[in-house]
């Protein structure tokens, strides 16, 4: 798997900055055709990289991380993001997705051609009472489980 992993990202990195995703993210001809302190490869960097703070906290790692003393304004930021098709992601996938099919078909087990993954994300409470107590069960020590 780690090789894969490697060939993932090195797909991605190559398929970022190829012109071919360039025209896929281009909502209009003329979106990204000048280079700018966050152009087309910089932002999708930018977006890939997001970690769920605030936007100007996101701008300054990013611009930390890539080594670059410019950065953008939040407003800058939000008009080129109004450029770009989202259907450049669905196009990242989808290759990231054709390649580890490729190299893995040996490997991995498939159902109808796909590797299935499930997972249940299901969260409730269970009301606190004598009769949920009986039929659950109690976590914790004697005496709280008494309670």
């Amino acid at each position: 798997m780690v090789k894969f992993n490697k060939k993932g990202i090195e797909l991605i990195r190559n398929k970022i900055d190829s012109d071919e995703l360039k025209t896929i993210g281009r909502l209009k001809k003329t979106n990204f055709t000048r280079e700018r302190k966050m152009g087309f490869t910089k932002l999708i960097k930018y977006i890939l990289n997001k970690k769920g703070l605030t936007t100007s906290m996101e701008i300054n790692k990013f611009y930390n991380d890539v080594n670059e003393e410019e950065n953008i304004s939040n407003q800058s930021l939000l008009d080129q993001r109004l450029k770009l098709n989202p259907e450049v992601f669905i196009t990242l996938n989808t290759d990231y997705l054709k390649l580890f099919y490729q190299e893995h078909k040996e490997e991995v087990k498939l159902y109808k051609g796909y590797l299935l993954k499930a997972v249940d994300g299901h969260d409730f409470k269970i009301p606190n009472t004598k009769e949920s107590k009986k039929v659950y069960g109690t976590v914790g020590t004697k005496a709280t489980a008494q309670g």
